[in-house]
């Protein structure tokens, strides 16, 4: 599998969230469940990305955090998006529980900027 750059700031591993890109708001965010994440998020954090349906990973910035509703918004990097073969899968990314893998991760490089 080829490495893909992409320049994105980067703090220690980043957290993964399942997706859905249709759910994109008026000004280009796609906005995601706060459950839907293993630990809390802030903006400005880069996440890793994923549509189950799809076969789609990729890299995001959070961008707002809405406490009251509990969404979080996200500008893709809409260059990072790749199919693969197979997504990897946290079963608390989908059900908030365990964690096991059912594929290896695709290889990025991510750059500091």
């Amino acid at each position: 599998m080829a490495t893909q750059k992409v320049a994105w700031p980067v703090q220690g591993t980043p957290p993964r969230v399942r997706v859905n890109l249709n759910a994109i708001t008026e000004d280009g965010l796609v906005r995601v469940r706060g459950s839907r994440f293993s630990e809390p998020v802030r903006p400005g954090m880069t996440v890793v990305i994923f549509e189950l349906e799809d076969q789609t990973e990729g890299i995001a910035e959070v961008k707002r955090v809405n406490d009251k509703t509990g969404l979080v918004y996200l500008a893709v990097a809409w260059e990072s998006l790749h199919d693969t073969d197979q997504v990897r899968v946290d079963v608390r990314d989908s059900v908030g529980v365990s964690s096991r893998s059912t594929s290896p991760r695709p290889t990025f490089q991510l750059v500091r900027c």
